[in-house]
């Protein structure tokens, strides 16, 4: 029951984090203000956000999962509130800003939880239905979103949204009474916490190449699915538009559906190490094939090539975090994933911001296979990195 509320608290922090999408041209269209300012309070969610992930590990190891989450989703509930009653630019930002602080700590509560209880195993088909659930907020975020606001309009939509999320932090509260699972130390020192977290990856080599590829492998997802997606395929073929929107349809229900797989399809008596670079080869394949598909105009088949791409996305997300935690071993494993989330946040921002100039001055082909080679290069060395970890260990 625990873990169902914290998962709730992820969906909701998922939701608000997409939710602009339908939201910017909305407010852009009622305000008047240009799509730069919308770009700019899209953007205000991943400052806040992003300095959260190094934050919530210790804040969540001394005050618990439960407090933590709760603390969260009072923020994001106040920062619906802005934009339910805001009329103003302003109001609309700072709502935004408290969107990316309250939805920061969310995942880093249900790693500690997962952490704390589960074996390898069971962490990671956990995480994987976390990972499902909460993407499955991008497909409420859309449609059933805009529906919403073209009958009821964004203040009532949004007030609609405060009363689960406020449902949400009651029963979170009632968790955080009943199940004290903080140490009640941990926030001090938090530059020193996180110099070791950064050591710890520093220090052992197969977890340098594992967050290596997290990051990597983070930059190319976010930059696909909220920059590259519906764009790319428009520019890519000849088809109505409401068809090329199924890329990226086609990329979320297979990237959930590759989150609930990836535990189940774990080979046994391999490592982790070992599946992860299968499924690392397996991303690098499906994005080469999508490329492809892309670049040659053949729409069926670049469905069917996204696919697979969102399939393995999902199979490498449960896989990669599962390393990492097992890599960095149980007191340094929430402040190490703390440190990787916090730095796969600052290169997607600085991947969709390079990306975006260099297909305006280029095309898509040559940047996407810019964003291919690098990935290459981060597998190879994953793949050579486990192979001598083994050899030693042998």
């Amino acid at each position: 029951m625990g873990y169902a509320v914290l998962l709730f608290s992820r969906f909701s922090a998922n939701f608000f984090k997409i939710c602009t999408n339908i939201l910017v041209p909305v407010l852009s269209e009622e305000l008047g203000f240009s799509m730069s300012i919308g770009g700019l309070l899209t953007a205000m969610f991943f400052i806040p956000y992003a300095l959260m992930q190094i934050l919530s590990a210790p804040i969540c190891k001394r005050f618990g999962s439960f407090r933590t989450a709760f603390g969260g989703m009072v923020i994001v509930t106040i920062g619906a509130l802005c934009f339910a009653f805001g009329k103003s630019l302003p109001a609309f930002f700072i709502g935004r800003f408290l969107f990316g602080l309250g939805s920061g700590p969310t995942y880093t509560c249900c790693f500690y939880y997962l952490h704390k209880r589960y074996d390898s195993h069971k962490f990671a088909l956990l995480t994987g239905i976390d990972f499902a659930f909460s993407n499955a907020a991008g497909v409420i975020a859309t449609t059933p979103l805009k529906l919403c606001i073209d009958r009821f309009g964004v203040s009532a939509t949004c007030l609609g949204c405060t009363y689960p999320m406020f449902a949400v932090s009651l029963i979170l509260l009632a968790f955080s009474i009943k199940v004290k699972d903080g140490s009640g130390r941990g926030t001090e020192g938090l530059l020193e916490m996180q110099k070791k977290a950064l050591t710890t990856i520093g220090s052992n080599r197969p977890l340098l190449w594992a967050s290596a590829l997290c990051i990597c492998y983070a930059m190319i997802q976010q930059c696909y699915n909220s920059l590259w997606c519906t764009a790319w395929a428009i520019n890519a073929f000849t088809v109505d538009s409401s068809l090329t929107a199924l890329t990226g349809t086609s990329f979320l229900i297979a990237l959930m559906i590759g989150c609930l797989c990836s535990e189940p399809l774990h080979l046994k008596g391999r490592e982790f190490e070992q599946t992860t670079g299968m499924f690392g080869w397996l991303f690098l394949v499906s994005f080469g094939m999508t490329i492809a598909c892309h670049t040659l105009s053949l729409f069926v088949p670049a469905l069917m090539s996204v696919f697979i791409f969102g399939f393995a996305n999902g199979l490498m997300a449960v896989q990669i975090y599962t390393l990492i935690r097992k890599r960095a071993g149980s007191e340094m494993a929430t402040l190490t994933v703390g440190m990787v989330n916090f730095l796969c946040n600052i290169m997607t921002v600085a991947g969709q911001g390079i990306s975006g100039v260099l297909i305006d001055r280029l095309s898509y082909t040559p940047v996407t296979l810019i964003f291919w080679a690098v990935f290459f290069v981060v597998i190879m060395g994953f793949s050579i990195s486990c192979k001598k970890q083994r050899r030693k260990a042998a």
